[in-house]
C-alpha cells in the first residue's frame, strides 16, 4: 500500500537564516526622526531651547543609527531534530520552539524556550531576509515538528 504524503509537509533539512537590520527598520528610524526635528521646528519654543532640544534629537539620532548599523549579524537556525538555536556572533541560545510564536505575512516572532524555562524572541521581519527562507521559516512555524 502506498502512502502519500500530504503536499506540506517538509523534507527533514536543516537551515539557518542570516538577519540582517531591515530596510522597514532603517527607512521608519529615519522617518520617526525627520517628524520629530520638524516638529520641533515648527513649535513655539524660544531659540535656546529649540537648539538645544535639535542638538539631543540629532545626538540620540547618531548613536542610535551606529548601535544600529553595529548590530551583530543573527543567524537562526533549526535542526531536524526540532531544535531551534540563535546565535549572534557571541552568545547562542538553544532549545524548542515555544508557544508564543508568532506569523503573519509580513513579520515572524520565533519564541526559543530551553530546558530551564527561558524564553528568547527573534523578530524576522519579511525584508531582512530572502524570500525563499522567509517562506521556509513560514512552513517550520506552521507545521512545527
Amino acid at each position: 500500500m502506498n502512502v502519500i504524503k500530504p503536499s506540506w509537509t517538509r523534507s527533514p533539512q536543516p537551515f539557518a537564516i542570516k538577519l540582517k537590520p531591515s530596510a522597514f527598520h532603517k527607512a521608519a528610524f529615519s522617518a520617526f526622526t525627520a517628524t520629530i526635528v520638524a516638529l520641533l521646528l515648527f513649535s513655539p519654543l524660544s531659540l535656546i531651547a529649540l537648539i538645544m532640544c535639535i542638538t539631543l534629537v540629532i545626538g540620540f539620532t547618531w548613536a542610535e543609527w551606529q548601535q544600529l548599523r553595529s548590530m551583530p549579524l543573527q543567524v537562526l537556525c533549526y535542526s531536524p531534530m526540532g531544535t531551534w538555536s540563535v546565535y549572534n556572533g557571541v552568545n547562542s541560545f538553544s532549545g524548542r520552539l515555544g508557544d508564543h510564536t508568532y506569523r503573519s505575512r509580513w513579520l515572524s516572532i520565533v519564541a526559543i524556550e530551553n530546558a530551564h524555562g527561558d524564553i528568547r524572541y527573534v523578530i524576522v521581519l519579511y525584508d531582512s531576509v530572502d524570500s525563499r527562507s522567509y517562506s521556509l521559516l513560514q512552513t517550520h512555524l506552521k507545521f512545527p515538528a
